[in-house]
């Protein structure tokens, strides 16, 4: 079997977010099970070519051997991608969006055919690739070498679409009866992601949670009418952790490495020692909350916000790692000032401290209002840091509610400050009960999401 990836990034060459995490990840975990994977990505400014040792294959083509089964090739256009930025600048999102992402969709289809690899299932993910099955039925329905080709969208997160003005629609190249209601037209505008429901073969969310609650207006975007009408061909695959990345066994960012059977002696000493560097209180008795992730609205930094300043009233200590909106970060600099010695703020994505907050901390805060999928609740269970989730989306396929069986977080589901602070405070309560909280880190380190368990799914949803 042969597939072909179509991403707008890929690790470890170019990423802004989770969707290069799985496109880096993905081809790797499906090699052993005998699939041939071709992934195509935009070859970026900000690549370094001799770094990775990519080969120029012409003037639009280069490629990268990954391994024996997986190869990277690089659509190469001066015009649309040697800028540095993937999708923008500081100024903002560039311009020609519209057409740069036309043109990689039509490079792919025109590079596939000039490397004579017939593909199987093209695998396109969120809207930078949405419009390759249009293209595949509008443009390739009756050629023979693409006869046997299937489509297949990832939906990452539906809350990023592809929108343009419409009179940019003629760019496309496309019959113009398709920019109507039925298809691209999106309050007037085009709408990339929802032409890509409409034509793809087969449609899949990052996690089961998650592609049913797409169908919903609370989730839709929007689009929950069009996600309803293509539910048939609708499924939910939760993307997997690398653990040669997020492993505390073998994990030398943090300082004392550890496995189930030294879980509470290693702990310890990551906590005591996080907390002596980072200025805290060196106190066992004291619970230590971490966050790590981007500082956006999704991600709940509003809720978090909202009751920084009960948090602060607790007896805890907290650490946060971000980037993101401005006021955000600003509002927890001020915050962190106030309570030094309670609230240590990194306005930095620095691997080492994300590794020790996940291996130091008691209980990982997660508050986000929507999340497709989700990882740092995985990295954190990994490390038996307990999670405190909002019910949504991959949080609540992965995370085991504090009041069911083999529990291995707290989940909240009233998602206002006054649930968000009944579930820290049951944390607390968590904190003193020894037998019950080692149960739960137990619990959370044993649970298992490796890629070769969704690689598996996947190979069943091409077939």
């Amino acid at each position: 079997m042969r597939i072909a990836f179509a991403c707008a990034e890929v690790v470890p060459f170019a990423q802004t977010g989770g969707l290069g995490d799985v496109c880096g990840a993905l081809p790797l975990a499906l090699e052993p099970l005998g699939v041939d994977v071709d992934v195509y990505m935009p070859g970026y400014g900000c690549i370094d070519r001799r770094k990775h040792g990519i080969k120029r294959l012409s003037d639009n083509l280069s490629v990268k051997k990954v391994s024996r089964r997986v190869h990277v090739y690089f659509i190469d256009s001066p015009k649309y991608f040697a800028r540095r930025g993937l999708y923008g600048s500081a100024r903002g999102e560039y311009k020609d969006n519209l057409e740069r992402f036309r043109h990689f969709s039509l490079s792919v289809l025109a590079s596939i055919k000039h490397l004579k690899k017939r593909v199987d299932v093209l695998h396109c993910h969120d809207w930078h690739t949405a419009l390759i099955p249009v293209y595949l039925k509008e443009y390739f329905a009756e050629d023979p070498f693409f006869e046997r080709t299937r489509s297949l969208l990832t939906i990452h997160n539906l809350a990023y679409q592809g929108l343009f003005a419409a009179h940019k629609f003629k760019l496309l190249g496309l019959n113009k009866r398709l920019f109507s209601p039925a298809c691209f037209e999106f309050w007037g505008r085009i709408n990339f992601l929802k032409a890509g429901l409409i034509y793809s073969d087969r449609l899949n969310a990052v996690s089961p949670q998650y592609a049913k609650e797409i169908q919903t207006k609370k989730y839709g975007c929007g689009l929950e009418r069009t996600v309803r009408a293509n539910k048939r061909k609708l499924s939910g695959i939760l993307n997997g952790l690398d653990y040669a990345i997020w492993d505390p066994r073998r994990d030398l960012k943090i300082v004392r490495r550890y496995g189930p059977a030294r879980l509470d002696k290693a702990k310890a000493v990551n906590k005591s020692r996080w907390q002596k560097q980072l200025g805290l209180k060196p106190d066992a008795g004291i619970p230590l909350y971490g966050s790590v992730g981007r500082l956006s609205h999704q991600k709940g930094v509003d809720l978090f916000l909202e009751v920084l300043a009960s948090l602060m009233k607790r007896e805890l200590q907290l650490v946060v790692q971000g980037m993101g909106d401005r006021r955000y970060e600003k509002a927890i600099k001020a915050t962190a000032r106030k309570h030094k010695g309670r609230l240590v703020f990194f306005n930095t994505f620095g691997k080492r401290s994300s590794h020790m907050i996940y291996a130091a901390s008691d209980f990982f805060l997660m508050p986000s209002n929507f999340e497709p999928c989700g990882l740092s609740q995985m990295i954190s269970m990994r490390y038996a840091t307990i999670p405190v989730v909002f019910h949504t989306g991959g949080l609540a396929d992965t995370v085991r509610p504090h009041t069911k069986p083999n529990a291995t977080g707290i989940v909240f589901k009233d998602y206002s400050a006054k649930g968000f602070l009944a579930a820290i405070d049951q944390a607390q309560v968590l904190f003193k009960n020894r037998t019950k909280i080692n149960a739960m880190r137990a619990n959370a380190m044993a649970m298992e999401f490796s890629w070769t368990t969704s690689a598996k799914k996947y190979v069943e949803l091409y077939r």
